[in-house]
C-alpha cells in the first residue's frame, strides 16, 4: 500500500510504501506472494495512530506436510480483512497487526469471500470493520460487521442483494456518538441503506434513505454530536451528488447538479457543518471538487453548485450563430389515375457548431520502481520517457512525473525505462483537448528472481467470435508469450504459469540461451468482455525463487458481418494495423404511449450504436424521451367546404453514455425541439364543378359512369409548413462556466399538394 501524510500546510510530510505481511508464512523456506486492495484509513484516538484497513490476498506454495517440507508443495491462499497500525515513519506495527476476517486453505483455486473493507474506532476505543460478503453458495452479497473484542463476525444487512463491486461501500461512521453507523447501496433498486450500531448490536433495522428507484452508488457516511449525514450519487439525473440527514432521517436533497459525480466522500466538522469532496466529469474532464455546507440548523432547502477552482474551468464556448440559406426544390409525385400531390422537400440543414477552447491532446504520468512483492515502489527520478515513432523523449521529474503535450491525435508505444529497471511499454491513444495519464511501475531487476519482459498476445487485439454484444457463448483460444531471463545460474527445475479467468496453464518452455526460455500458452478468453483484461504470469526459476508479473491484454467482440462471411480467417481478428470499420446501430425499445386528452402524445426510444475499427473500443448507448400537443381542428363551411389545420410539436431530453476503452463512461445530454403545422381545405366535386370553369366537362362523366350505387367525390388541395430545431450537446450552468458546449441546426420548408377522390 502507499501511505501518504500531508501536514496542515498542505505539503507533503511522507510517502511510504507499506506491506501488512512483510513476512507470511512465517517458515524461511516459503515465498510470499502477496496483493493489498481497497484501502481505508481512519485516527485511533486512543493510541494516537492512522488505521490503515484493506483486503489482504497472500499465495505461497507451502509442503503439504509442514513435518517434511521435502514433499510435493501445493498452493496456500489467505485472504483476509486486516488492520494494521502505521507508526510516525510510516511503518506498519505489525505486532499490533489485527484480522477482521480471516480465510485460509489449501485450494486449487482462491474464492475472495470478504471484500471493499471500511475501519472506524467507537468510542469505547474499539475497532469496527464492515465489508461486503459472499458465501461460495450465495447469490449475491450481503454486509459483515465486528470489532476486536468479537470472537466472531455478524452479518447486518437484511437481505444478500449488495452488488459485486467497490461503489456499494460499506462505509462506517462513530463520530461523536456512542452509536455506529453504516451506510451501503444495493443490487435491487439501487437503494442506500443505513444500519445502527450499539454496544455490539444492531438497533433499528436496516433504513432505506432514498426513495428513489433509481441506481445509487459510492456512498459514505459522517456523524458528529448526534448529527449523521450520508451522501451517495444518484442516476436520477446524470448521477448527480445527493445527501440526506440520517439522524433524524431526513428526506433525499440534491446537492450538486452537474457532470456524472461519484466517489464521494463526507466528513464532519464541527457541530453541523460536513465537507464533502466527490469526482465528476464536467466539461468531459474528470477532476476533484471541495464544498463545505450545513445540515442540521440549516437543512437543505435548494440545489447547491460548487465554485470551481479558475484554473481547472475550461473556456466556454462561443454563442453559436446560424448561417445559411433556405433552398426549396418542388418535386411532383403522382399518386394515382384520379389524385395527385406535388410536394415541395425543403434541402436545408445548416448546422452551427461553437467554436470551443481548443487544446491539443497529451500524455503525462508517473514512474514507480518497485522490488519482488511490492505493489507500488518509489517514485523514480530520472527515467526516461520515450514516444515510439515520435522522436520525443523525456526524463522524469523528482516526484516521477513526466509530460508530453502539443500531440497529434493518433495511437503512440510509450515506452518508460530506467537504471537497473526492467523496460516496461504501453500504448496510449490520444484525442483533441484530451490528457491522456499513464502509470509505469518498473522492476528492479533483482539478482536470483527470474524476469518476464516482451509480452506478446498474438494478434494483438483480440477479437471474439459470434458474440452479439458484450457478452459471448463461444470462448475462442488465443496465444500468449513472454520471454522469461531466469537468473538462477544454470538450474533445471524451472515453470511458468498463465492465469487468465482464474485458471492457470502451464507454459510451453522453449530455451533461447543457458539463462532465457520464451514461455507460451494457450488461454481461453473470458466469459465476460471487459474493456481491460490481465494475464498473470508466475515464473518460478531453478533456485526456486518466484516473480509474478501482470500483463494488460484487450479483448473486443468481433464484428458479426466478417464472422459470419469469412470466419475461419485469423487475420480478421485484428493484427495491429488493420484498419477495417464496421458499425451498428440497434434500436432497443420505441414505446408510444396513449395519447393524453387528447393533445399530448409520448414517445420512449433506446438505441444502441457501435463503431468497429481495429480495435473495437468504442461504443455508445443513447436514450431519449420526447413529448408534445398536437391538435387539429376543422371548420365546416356553409358550402360544405372543409377546412381542417393541424398543429403539432415535440420537446423532449435524452442522455447518452460512451465509453472508451479502459477510461470511465463519459455522460452527455440536451434537448430537442420540433414544430410542424398544416391545412387541408376540401371541396365537393359538384361544388368545384360549378367554381372552377370548364371542371364540368371533367367532373361530370366521371359522376354520370354506370356503376351500382350513388358516386360522390371531392377535390382536396393540401398545404403546411414545417420547423424544426435541434440542440445537442450540455449546458452548464455552474458559476464562472457558462456556456453550451454542442451542436445545433434548423430545417424548414413548406409543401402542398392537391387530391381528387372518388367513392
Amino acid at each position: 500500500l502507499l501511505y501518504v501524510r500531508v501536514g496542515s500546510d498542505g505539503e507533503k510530510e511522507l510517502m511510504k510504501g507499506v506491506r501488512p505481511f512483510p513476512n507470511w508464512p512465517l517458515r524461511e523456506i516459503e515465498v510470499t506472494d502477496a496483493e493489498y486492495l481497497w484501502p481505508e484509513i481512519t485516527f485511533d484516538p486512543v493510541t494516537q495512530r492512522p488505521l490503515v484497513v484493506c483486503e489482504a490476498h497472500l499465495f505461497a506454495n507451502l509442503p503439504y506436510d509442514p513435518n517434511f517440507p521435502e514433499v510435493p508443495q501445493g498452493p496456500n491462499y489467505r485472504d483476509s480483512i486486516t488492520v494494521v497500525p502505521i507508526d510516525e515513519n510510516g511503518a506498519p506495527v505489525i505486532n499490533d497487526r489485527w484480522d477482521a476476517y480471516v480465510d485460509q486453505r489449501n485450494y486449487d483455486e482462491a474464492f475472495e469471500r470478504a471484500k471493499y473493507p471500511d475501519v472506524e474506532v467507537d468510542s469505547d476505543g474499539l475497532i469496527n470493520c464492515v465489508w461486503r460478503h459472499a458465501e461460495p453458495e450465495w447469490t449475491s452479497g450481503g454486509i459483515g460487521w465486528t470489532n476486536n473484542s468479537m470472537d466472531s463476525w455478524m452479518e447486518i444487512s437484511d437481505n444478500r442483494d449488495v452488488r459485486n463491486g467497490s461503489f456499494v461501500g460499506p462505509e462506517i461512521t462513530a463520530g461523536d456518538t456512542p452509536y455506529l453507523d453504516v451506510v451501503w447501496t444495493t443490487f435491487a433498486g439501487g437503494m442506500t441503506l443505513r444500519q445502527r450500531i450499539l454496544d455490539g448490536d444492531p438497533v433499528e433495522g436496516n433504513v432505506r434513505l432514498s426513495d428513489l428507484d433509481t441506481y445509487n452508488k459510492s456512498p459514505d457516511i459522517a456523524a458528529t454530536d448526534g448529527l449523521v449525514v450520508a451522501a451517495w450519487s444518484d442516476d436520477l439525473n446524470m448521477q448527480h451528488l445527493f445527501g440526506s440527514t440520517t439522524t433524524p432521517l431526513g428526506d433525499p436533497q440534491e446537492i450538486v447538479k452537474c457532470g456524472a459525480t461519484f466517489n464521494v466522500a463526507v466528513v464532519a466538522r464541527g457541530s453541523t457543518k460536513f465537507d464533502f469532496v466527490w469526482q465528476d466529469n464536467r466539461n468531459g474532464l474528470n477532476q476533484i471538487f471541495y464544498m463545505s455546507r450545513p445540515f442540521g440548523e440549516d437543512p437543505i432547502t435548494k440545489t447547491f453548485t460548487p465554485t470551481p477552482t479558475p484554473s481547472l474551468t475550461p473556456t466556454p464556448s462561443e454563442s453559436p450563430t446560424v448561417t445559411g440559406t433556405i433552398t426549396i426544390t418542388p418535386t411532383y409525385t403522382p399518386t394515382s389515375t384520379h389524385s395527385h400531390t406535388p410536394t415541395t422537400t425543403p434541402s436545408y440543414t445548416p448546422t452551427v457548431t461553437p467554436t470551443p477552447t481548443e487544446s491539443k491532446p497529451s500524455i503525462d504520468g508517473y514512474v514507480f520502481a518497485r522490488y519482488r512483492g511490492e505493489l507500488f515502489g518509489r517514485q523514480l527520478e530520472g527515467a526516461t520517457i520515450d514516444l515510439q515513432g515520435a522522436g520525443l523523449q523525456e526524463t522524469t521529474d523528482e516526484d516521477g512525473y513526466f509530460l508530453f503535450d502539443d500531440l497529434e491525435e493518433r495511437t503512440y508505444q510509450v515506452t518508460a525505462s530506467g537504471m537497473n529497471t526492467i523496460p516496461q511499454t504501453k500504448e496510449a491513444t490520444t484525442r483533441e483537448d484530451h490528457n491522456t495519464r499513464l502509470l509505469f511501475f518498473l522492476l528492479f531487476d533483482e539478482p536470483g528472481f527470474p524476469v518476464g519482459i516482451e509480452f506478446k498476445s498474438k494478434p494483438g487485439r483480440h477479437f471474439i467470435p459470434n458474440i452479439p454484444g458484450l457478452l459471448q457463448v463461444t470462448q475462442g483460444e488465443f496465444d500468449f508469450e513472454e520471454k522469461v531471463i531466469w537468473n538462477d545460474d544454470g538450474g533445471e527445475s524451472r515453470n511458468a504459469i498463465f492465469t487468465l479467468n482464474g485458471s492457470g496453464i502451464p507454459a510451453d518452455l522453449s530455451p533461447i540461451d543457458d539463462d532465457s526460455s520464451l514461455a507460451k500458452a494457450e488461454l481461453l478468453a473470458p466469459s465476460v468482455i471487459s474493456n481491460c483484461n490481465q494475464v498473470q504470469i508466475r515464473m518460478i526459476n531453478g533456485a526456486g525463487n518466484i516473480r509474478t508479473q501482470n500483463e494488460d491484454c484487450y479483448f473486443h467482440p468481433m464484428p458479426t458481418l466478417f464472422t459470419k462471411l469469412m470466419p475461419d480467417l485469423e487475420w480478421l481478428r485484428g493484427p495491429q494495423g488493420l484498419q477495417y470499420q464496421y458499425g451498428r446501430s440497434l434500436d432497443l425499445y420505441r414505446i408510444q404511449l396513449p395519447p393524453l386528452d387528447p393533445i399530448l402524445e409520448i414517445t420512449i426510444s433506446m438505441k444502441w450504436d457501435d463503431e468497429a475499427k481495429f480495435n473495437m473500443d468504442t461504443g455508445k448507448l443513447e436514450g431519449t424521451t420526447k413529448g408534445g400537443p398536437s391538435i387539429s381542428p376543422s371548420v365546416t363551411a356553409p358550402q360544405e367546404i372543409e377546412i381542417t389545420t393541424s398543429s403539432g410539436g415535440a420537446f423532449g431530453g435524452g442522455l447518452e453514455i460512451q465509453f472508451v476503452r479502459c477510461e470511465a463512461p463519459s455522460f452527455d445530454g440536451g434537448w430537442v425541439a420540433v414544430f410542424n403545422n398544416g391545412f387541408e381545405i376540401g371541396v365537393p366535386l359538384i361544388l368545384l364543378g360549378d367554381l372552377i370553369p370548364g371542371a364540368a366537362v371533367v367532373i361530370t362523366p366521371l359522376l354520370e359512369a354506370p356503376v351500382i350505387g350513388d358516386i360522390a367525390g371531392a377535390a382536396k388541395v393540401a398545404g403546411g409548413f414545417m420547423f424544426q430545431g435541434e440542440l445537442k450537446g450540455v449546458y452548464n450552468d455552474l458559476v464562472g462556466s457558462e456556456g453550451f458546449l454542442g451542436t445545433s441546426q434548423l430545417q424548414g420548408g413548406v409543401e402542398f399538394g392537391g387530391e381528387i377522390q372518388l367513392k
